[in-house]
């Protein structure tokens, strides 16, 4: 089985699509920003992952967004960014 690894700032809409679930992975000499697809979805937590999905924005538009290491109890552990990605 082929292990879908790139980096964080390599990810696309089209592997977003494919794999809205990534997992940082530790790969040596490769970086911390390397992710993993995850095949396996619902997954038990989000602790170390990203989600990439479709949002909303205020202005009525809607963005492909990254929301991370989502934390239910401390809403300031979670990171979002959405934007253009390619």
């Amino acid at each position: 089985m082929i292990e879908h690894v790139k980096p964080v700032e390599s990810l696309t809409v089209a592997d977003l699509k494919a794999a809205p679930v990534w997992q940082y992975a530790n790969r040596d000499g490769a970086g911390e920003t390397v992710v993993r697809a995850l095949k396996k979805i619902p997954v038990k937590n989000l602790t170390g992952k990203l989600i990439g999905t479709q949002v909303r924005l205020a202005n009525g538009t809607q963005a492909w967004a990254l929301i991370g290491n989502i934390d239910p109890r401390n809403p300031r552990l979670t990171f979002e960014e959405a934007g253009q990605f390619a």
